[in-house]
């Protein structure tokens, strides 16, 4: 797996995500949409966790794949 460097740019999105999100009454954990954030136009992100799918909706370009548990 590669290092995915996080920069300027990459937290004000996140934060903006993070606002949209808690806007619409979602709390997501700031970690969660950073690793988005990261992970959007650069990888596909693989998770179990649900939750993904809402920052999925505020992220366009998040390639989320959703593992079945």
């Amino acid at each position: 797996m590669a290092w995915v460097d996080i920069n300027r740019s990459d937290w004000l999105t996140a934060g903006n995500a993070r606002a949209e999100l808690r806007e619409r009454g979602e709390q997501v954990s700031l970690p969660d949409v950073l690793i988005a954030t990261a992970a959007a136009n650069r990888a596909t992100l693989w998770t179990g966790d649900r939750q993904f799918e809402s920052i999925a909706e505020v992220l366009a370009p998040l390639d989320l794949r959703l593992l079945r548990s």
